[in-house]
């Protein structure tokens, strides 16, 4: 009796550990921070840990058996780039894009070497790149932005002298030229023409410059509402005979950004001017700020014809514009972008075709002195 009581002990015993090992295995693999899985060759998920749970807004029970892609992608098949090989020995890496929430995931897979069960089974670990991508592709875009500056400055300046005696010497001949003169009208559209180059060539400069290094500009304390309503003033003198219906929810007391306050009315200006002409000149655009301890959000929404997807991603690209060609040089909104992050501030838009758009511009406030 002895001998079986003390068998039966031990073996109380090693149920003991061995739920005692299954918990804090589990214990370890739920504070791991990253969605994890352990799938079937078939994609059907076997067990899961409380990241993915969360991610997925489901409780573990509903989220074994079905397949990894309906849980992480609420897709009806593999994810789109994913290198998943289930008669694969060895551990795979790969990126996958999470459509419903557009992010970015880097795969890990590796193959579980049990005998518990039949079929191949594999441990997936889902690390989120979604910053890394977006810091990336800013990374690259300022440099392309840079780069593109100091061509376009080096190209304006050529331009600028020679354009400079078509238009003086096209405005001389005027002067003296009878307008019954058979080349008076060719003369005229000789000057138009030298007019419209020397917009393009001014746009040229102003983005060149807005894409200096920060070490040549002269940051200073500026008020944020003299600034907007010095550069609506200016929009509403160039917007005329049209008019525009202009809302600002504002701040009543004095707010400050640090940066060049003329780059700042011009950005302002920029952004409601490209508002106007989204509405056809006929419409409302919203101002909206508002402020938080550590940041000044800025919203500049419009009532136009919107933004197409296909167009979104390159909205801020040098030289993109949806205008009619002679309408535009597409460098406003690359000017827009490039004194955002001047001023250490992000900008982004938001929209949809046929309705409207809206810019958002987050500054960090002023450290107080």
């Amino acid at each position: 009796m002895t001998a079986d009581k003390n068998s039966e002990n031990k073996l109380q015993e090693t149920i003991r550990f061995v739920e005692n090992l299954k918990a804090q295995w589990m214990e370890t693999v739920d504070s791991i921070q990253d969605p994890l899985m352990i799938i079937q060759s078939d994609y059907s998920i076997d067990k899961a840990n409380l990241a993915l749970a969360e991610f997925a807004n489901l409780p573990i029970k509903e989220i074994v058996g079905k397949k990894c892609y309906e849980i992480f992608a609420k897709r009806t098949s593999p994810c789109k780039n994913c290198h998943f090989q289930p008669d694969s020995t060895l551990k795979q890496e790969f990126e996958i894009e999470q459509t419903e929430k557009s992010k970015f995931f880097e795969v890990h897979s590796a193959p579980l070497q049990t005998t518990v069960k039949k079929g191949a089974y594999f441990v997936n670990v889902y690390r989120d790149r979604t910053k890394e991508k977006m810091l990336q592709g800013q990374v690259l875009k300022n440099e392309k932005l840079a780069s593109i500056g100091l061509l376009a400055g080096g190209v304006a300046h050529e331009i600028n002298n020679p354009l400079g005696g078509v238009l003086v010497f096209s405005q001389m001949i005027l002067k003296e030229m009878s307008k019954t003169n058979e080349h008076y009208q060719d003369v005229v559209e000789i000057e138009a023409a030298a007019q419209r180059c020397k917009t393009i060539v001014n746009d040229l400069l102003k983005f060149a410059r807005s894409n200096e290094h920060t070490i040549k500009r002269k940051e200073e304390l500026f008020d944020v509402n003299h600034c907007l309503s010095q550069a609506l003033k200016y929009v509403d003198m160039a917007s005329r005979p049209h008019k525009m219906d202009v809302q600002i929810d504002g701040l009543k007391d004095q707010t400050q950004l640090s940066g060049v306050e003329n780059e700042f009315i011009q950005l302002i200006m920029n952004l409601v001017q490209n508002a106007f002409h989204a509405c056809n000149m006929n419409g409302i655009v919203n101002i909206t700020l508002k402020k938080s301890n550590k940041n000044l959000t800025i919203h500049i929404k419009d009532s136009g014809k919107g933004i197409s997807d296909k167009d979104l991603s390159k909205i801020f690209d040098p030289f993109f514009t949806t205008k009619e060609p002679g309408e535009g040089t597409g460098l406003g909104l690359s000017v827009c972008h490039t004194i955002v992050h001047n001023m250490n501030g992000e900008i982004s838009v938001d929209s949809a075709k046929n309705e409207g758009a809206t810019f958002t511009m987050t500054f960090p406030q002023p450290k107080a002195s």
